[in-house]
């Protein structure tokens, strides 16, 4: 389950969010932008390595670095003929 947390830069928030990934949950969070600080990533490849410390289902997400690359979640067995109904095929 996906869920949006406002307030993500305050007590509650932060308290809330660690909870929820902590649950296994999908979690974004809408905060102040006159608190960069609270944001610590520079850049995407920063939240794809925190994503894939912190969430073992996105285990390999860290190692993506161009545009088409992909990670396989699942077992092996998945999508191993492909994906007919996408468009490129995977």
């Amino acid at each position: 389950m996906n869920v949006l947390v406002t307030g993500a830069d305050g007590f509650v928030g932060r308290w809330l969010i660690r909870r929820l990934l902590d649950d296994g949950r999908e979690v974004y969070g809408a905060l102040r932008p006159s608190q960069p600080q609270l944001f610590p990533y520079r850049n995407t490849d920063d939240v794809r390595a925190e994503m894939g410390r912190l969430m073992p289902l996105y285990a390999g997400i860290e190692k993506l670095s161009a545009e088409g690359q992909f990670v396989q979640w699942g077992s092996a067995r998945l999508g191993a003929t492909g994906f007919p109904n996408m468009p490129d095929g995977r």
